[in-house]
């Protein structure tokens, strides 16, 4: 056997091919089995069938039992032939994470168990399509996973207990892991479904399928504007059978037609019910769902869930009347089909009465938008507000006086609520469940009006906490981390973690998708993977997710030395031993010529004994060939040092031969990447003299460097390749000195020729600098600050002593380098010339309007680089709109 086997998938092929009673021995020799769930193998009574799951190549017995003993054998060797049984071979179809998804006897030719697949994205029609061309050529091998043989003496599952059902053939759709999970029969004839049957996995499903069973007879005839699948019952109370519809002439749809605000106008007006608030069942349901979040709460995330679904309590009132209705519950585009005049509405496991009103309208655009469209919140509360204004739906909501921010406060409370319990319950969570949690937090945040509450979340924080606990569930180590433990961290750190490679996709899905997130880059290397998230409340993480220990084209050191030795901290943090981790740290830092930081060389000096520092540096000395003298002499850098370790790393076994080819091939892929991925970004501040340039500029170039742990340059106003003219007769150190001294727009100059040599010699700075700021800065990741720009030229080019026509000046922006990002700083005159007297207030309105009226323009025509004005008159509030723009664009 090739493939392994789930337990959950086991137990998922026992229910639906042989019931709930059978005796289950397993032949496992190469532990193939894995035990993804808690599942017991010896439930049943001694009188149930006898089933024997082989997962070795082959078998002529097991124990002491003889194989004809056995009622059913399943085979995943795929080589048992015995007359005595018969024999059905199966082949399935997997999710992504290799787990079944499709299972079907090989004699269905049809593909029919795509009737269970929601095609309605342009990826879906793709695959299914596929799909069904491979099994019409006959090919269905291409798609299959893999393939096993059930050898049985009593029919199987589907052939015995639905005999009386007319079919051919049949599939079965595993259906969505946790701890509602329905497994799907699929019957069929000549490639159509004729009757779908739920068969529960868990507990709690049983519970679905009977409520869908009831619903399904009590509201059977009751509406026209929408069909429900013809229910009836089996001999296994446990399921629900339901026949098809022919839906050769209907389709899904991603946005709600005619047919859908048909169906949710009549349930509305057939199910409406005056009750208060607090009868609600959604409001009922929606308290006793956060009392055991809260009680049982493992994450800061579900804390901060808590509080954002409290705040939204606080803002319903329990006395206020509501008109209540039924509702499907999961009003989705996969649980529907659409015909010309009707809706086909299936899977009404979660439909209850006593709804808030338009629940299932809010609920098919959220689940449309975070697990189809995978659009941001903005746009869901769009295509609601436009579904709301429905003609047909509006009228309704008119004549019963439906709130609808009321109605759509209650639908959050309650399904929010619901998934966050029983995600909770359940413990695992899969990629869609991250995008649901982001969409809600995102939701919750939005309407919740308790500002206080909103800004006591510390994004940052919360989030590191959070990776702590998903980090459990991987191998890792915290490199250079002088905290033990997750919360203490400080806001200055990034964090730098050794992880095998397997686990680096799902450490970056975690994060990149998470509540708190609302912007991430991900930089691919070859040796790590870093990933910068920004969060809501404006704070800022850098992740280094190494899995090879590189520098440039060097192998530097096994990572499997930061797991071997590794530590864990009273605050539950592990960390490499102090050894390895001082060894990487002063690789790293020597290799890129550097001194050790202060805080690395006092958290060393103090954690690491004496006597340990003469055994690390003996050890250190005898692995690289050194001659350091001591300890602390390793902190600091020395050229002869780095050579030294040069040398020595290039010697060794993993940087020589074909070693060396691959090092050398990764480390161009890496810098390619880096020119194309880390590119740095241009910034250009402009305004009249005192509208706080100086003070925004100084502060954000700390900010960026501090926060944002990128390298900024500081300009001024021109690349600066040139010297100023003055230079010529001053020298450029004096020049320099009384130019920054002298009061702007004192130039005599009336001169055109003089005006026209004067701005070609600064332009010409422009068209040559431009090459010189990009390839030196730009391209190794710097952030450049321009302290003004070629916008003086155009604008105000009497401060450099120019006289010329400023349309001229303007036509020939279109040969300078386009910035990034441009911000032009205005304040009212009054407000300048209480800071500087070196403007009239006339000469400032004027210069004002102008920057004003060049940033409106390039706003409209230019098609890169954003132009952006704000007005200072408060400093704290002008930082925050650059910070937030600054966010837009690196």
């Amino acid at each position: 056997m090739k493939e392994n086997l789930r337990l959950s998938d086991l137990e998922i092929l026992l229910k639906t091919l042989i019931g709930e009673e059978y005796q289950l021995f397993v032949f496992d020799p190469y532990l193939k089995l894995e035990s993804d769930i808690a599942f017991n193998l010896k439930k049943t009574n001694e009188k149930a069938p006898l089933v024997l799951v082989n997962l070795a190549e082959e078998i002529v017995g097991y124990k002491n039992m003889s194989l004809t003993e056995f009622d059913y054998i399943f085979d995943f060797g795929n080589k048992n032939v015995n007359p005595n049984f018969k024999k059905t071979k199966f082949s399935y179809i997997a999710n992504n994470d290799g787990s079944m998804r499709w299972v079907y006897p090989q004699e269905n030719k049809s593909a029919s168990f795509l009737n269970f697949y929601n095609a309605s994205t342009f990826k879906a029609k793709l695959i299914s399509n596929a799909i069904r061309v491979a099994f019409s050529l006959g090919m269905a091998n291409l798609v299959a996973k893999s393939k096993f043989t059930i050898l049985h003496k009593k029919e199987l599952k589907p052939n015995k207990d639905y005999a009386l059902l007319a079919h051919k053939t049949y599939s079965i759709f595993t259906g969505t892991a946790g701890l509602n999970r329905t497994a799907l029969i699929e019957l069929s004839t000549r490639g159509k479904s004729t009757h779908f049957i739920k068969i529960p996995i868990a507990k709690t499903s049983e519970k679905l399928i009977a409520k869908e069973t009831e619903v399904l007879q009590q509201i059977k005839g009751k509406f026209d504007t929408f069909k429900i699948p013809q229910v009836f019952s089996v001999s296994n109370l446990n399921e629900c059978v339901t026949t098809n519809e022919d839906l050769k002439s209907k389709a899904r749809s991603n946005d709600l037609l005619k047919p859908h605000f048909d169906a949710l106008n009549e349930m509305l007006i057939k199910t409406a019910d005056l009750k208060k608030v607090e009868a609600c069942s959604v409001y009922q349901n929606g308290k006793n769902n956060i009392a055991f979040i809260e009680a049982h709460a493992k994450t800061p995330r579900h804390d901060r869930m808590v509080r954002l679904l409290k705040g939204l309590i606080e803002q319903l009132n329990p006395e206020d009347n509501i008109v209540t209705s039924m509702a499907h519950g999961d009003f989705t585009p996969w649980n529907m089909f659409v015909g010309e005049r009707k809706l086909y509405v299936y899977d009404w496991e979660l439909s209850r009465e006593n709804f808030s009103p338009l629940f299932d309208l809010f609920h098919f655009h959220l689940q449309t938008g975070i697990l189809v469209e995978k659009v941001a919140f903005s746009v869901i509360l769009n295509k609601i507000e436009k579904s709301l204004a429905n003609p047909t739906l509006q009228k309704q909501i008119k004549k019963l006086n439906i709130d609808t921010d009321v109605a759509f406060k209650l639908y959050l409370l309650g399904v929010v609520s619901y998934y966050e319990a029983l995600y909770l319950k359940q413990g695992t969570h899969s990629l869609q469940n991250q995008w649901q949690f982001r969409m809600w937090e995102e939701a919750l945040l939005y309407l919740n009006r308790n500002e206080e509450m909103k800004q006591s979340i510390n994004c940052r924080e919360e989030f590191i906490l959070e990776l702590g606990n998903r980090l459990e569930k991987t191998p890792y180590a915290m490199l250079k981390m002088v905290e033990e433990e997750w919360d203490k961290i400080s806001e200055s750190s990034d964090l730098d973690i050794a992880i095998l490679k397997g686990d680096v996709s799902g450490i970056k899905n975690f994060s990149t998708k998470h509540p708190l997130v609302i912007k991430s880059v991900v930089k691919e290397k070859s040796f790590m993977t870093i990933i910068q998230l920004f969060f809501r409340d404006g704070t800022f993480l850098s992740i280094d997710l190494i899995h090879q220990f590189k520098r440039k084209t060097l192998d530097m050191f096994s990572s499997s030395l930061m797991f071997k030795n590794r530590r864990r901290t009273g605050g539950n943090v592990y960390k490499p031993s102090l050894k390895n981790d001082f060894e990487y740290s002063f690789l790293f830092y020597t290799l890129n010529g550097a001194d050790t930081p202060q805080k690395y060389q006092d958290f060393y000096s103090q954690k690491i004994t004496h006597p340990e520092q003469d055994t690390i540096l003996l050890y250190l000395n005898n692995k690289y060939g050194l001659k350091a003298k001591s300890f602390k002499s390793l902190f600091h850098y020395s050229s002869e040092l780095r050579q030294k370790l040069i040398q020595e790393l290039i010697d060794r076994d993993e940087n020589r031969g074909w070693n060396r080819v691959k090092n050398n091939y990764n480390y161009l892929l890496d810098t390619i990447r880096d020119l194309k991925l880390n590119k740095g970004i241009i910034i250009t501040f402009s305004g009249v003299d005192g509208a706080g340039k100086t003070t925004v500029i100084s502060n954000f170039k700390k900010l960026i460097e501090e926060k944002y742990r990128k390298d900024v340059v500081l300009v001024r106003h021109r690349p600066g390749l040139l010297p100023i003219l003055s230079a010529v007769k001053h020298g450029k150190e004096k020049a320099e000195k009384e130019a920054g001294t002298k009061l702007p727009r004192q130039g005599k100059n009336k001169n055109i020729i003089s005006s026209l040599l004067r701005f070609g010699y600064y332009f010409a700075d422009y068209i040559i600098g431009q090459f010189y700021i990009y390839f030196k800065y730009v391209l190794r990741g710097k952030v450049v600050l321009y302290d003004r720009y070629y916008f003086d030229f155009i604008n105000d080019a009497k401060r450099s002593n120019i006289v010329l026509n400023r349309k001229f000046v303007k036509s020939l922006y279109a040969l300078v380098w386009k910035p990034d990002l441009n911000f032009f700083l205005y304040a009212d005159s009054d407000v300048i010339l209480k800071r500087k007297q070196e403007l009239k207030a006339q000469d400032i309105d004027v210069l004002t309007s102008r920057y004003q009226e060049l940033f409106d323009g390039f706003n409209k025509r230019q098609t890169k680089g954003m132009y952006v004005a704000i007005q200072n008159h408060d400093f704290k509030d002008t930082m925050n709109a650059v910070e937030s723009t600054f966010r837009k664009v690196s």
